[in-house]
């Protein structure tokens, strides 16, 4: 093979993405790139799926998030072009692709079933994607979400006047029993959201709402907080991976609520202290701990950077992709998860559990 052309198609902006094709060490990649540049769930599907590609001139199509990759699926399983087809980032943050009536969901759950690997962020999504879409674990593969500090520049919380700890995110948070736990503290509480809860005017003096800010503004809220607080409803949609990582490269502890997805990234009484969903309580009281003992909220922090660092660089991300794309191509079978990582964090923890 001379070349191997890849199509990357994504959702996101423009910008997003090429970087990682810098790090790639085989330089017989040819890389070609589609931005369908929507949010609209609908419209993900449409676009991906009337492309104007000709997808069967690619040696292999990347789809990037849940809706655009079953767009991509249902042009490949109507054209039965051979074309390999890895669905990376794949994730459950909105609704999901079921219409209760099974026959149509065992027609989703084929087309979802002609990709060759799916690429999930926590071991809980392999799980959650076997069940939801039968999708065969052999093709569910757990790999770290990766990302760089971005470099935009913000001094938006850099003259901020209380100390404040902050939770920053849009699909599944608990901002609820974050604004509860503030509620008689000594310490201001950052949300950063798009929604309309909280009301701005329904919240505690010490409670400050933000709705939509550019990541270079929530990179400095993250960079001058006391801590980030990842607090989430449940474990079955998106559990602040983005977050949890670009703290834990900023060198922030972190409160976290204790469910599985977060489990891959954070570890408990390292990076910081893991509270049960829903609990005032247990949040409060990790809140006063870090205040308390700016000692171990500092050994956490450094914890923290270190441990992500090593594991969820782009540099690595970009590593594992092109081993990925390397076994698809050649036919061979692909391990859950990043065996390295395995060996080195996971098995340690599950003998000690």
């Amino acid at each position: 093979m001379s070349t191997i052309k890849t199509l990357i198609v994504t959702p996101a902006p423009k910008s997003s993405w090429r970087w990682i094709t810098g790090h790639f060490l085989d330089k017989r990649f040819e890389w070609t790139f589609r931005f369908l540049d929507t949010a609209s769930s609908l419209k993900r599907v449409i676009r991906a799926f009337r492309l104007h590609d000709r997808l069967s001139r690619y040696d292999v199509v990347i789809s990037f998030d849940y809706f655009v990759s079953f767009g991509i699926c249902a042009r490949f399983f109507l054209s039965r072009a051979k074309t390999k087809h890895i669905c990376y980032s794949f994730n459950r943050s909105r609704r999901v692709l079921q219409s209760g009536i099974a026959v149509f969901d065992r027609l989703i759950n084929r087309i979802f079933g002609r990709a060759d690997l799916f690429v999930v962020h926590s071991r809980h999504e392999r799980e959650l994607f076997h069940r939801m879409h039968e999708i065969p674990f052999e093709k569910l593969r757990f790999s770290h979400f990766a990302i760089s500090v971005p470099k935009g520049k913000s001094n938006l919380f850099s003259q901020f006047d209380l100390p404040y700890v902050c939770l920053i995110g849009r699909n599944n948070r608990d901002v609820e029993t974050f604004v509860a736990a503030l509620s008689d503290l000594d310490v201001a509480g950052v949300v950063i959201t798009n929604a309309e809860t909280p009301d701005k005017n329904s919240v505690p003096d010490n409670i400050h709402v933000y709705r939509d800010l550019a990541m270079a503004d929530c990179v400095d809220c993250l960079r001058h907080a006391i801590a980030n607080v990842v607090l989430v409803k449940d474990a079955d949609r998106g559990a602040g991976h983005i977050t949890a990582v670009l703290a834990m490269l900023l060198g922030k502890p972190q409160i976290v609520s204790d469910v599985t997805p977060l489990q891959d990234y954070f570890i408990d009484g390292q990076h910081g202290i893991g509270v049960p969903v829903g609990d005032v309580s247990a949040v409060r009281a990790a809140i006063r701990t870090l205040l308390n003992d700016p000692v171990q909220s500092g050994t956490f922090g450094v914890n923290a950077r270190r441990y992500a660092e090593r594991w969820f660089g782009e540099q690595r991300e970009a590593r594992q992709l092109e081993f990925l794309v390397a076994a698809v191509l050649a036919g061979d079978a692909i391990p859950a998860c990043d065996p390295e990582w395995e060996q080195a964090v996971l098995a340690p923890r599950t003998v000690e559990a």
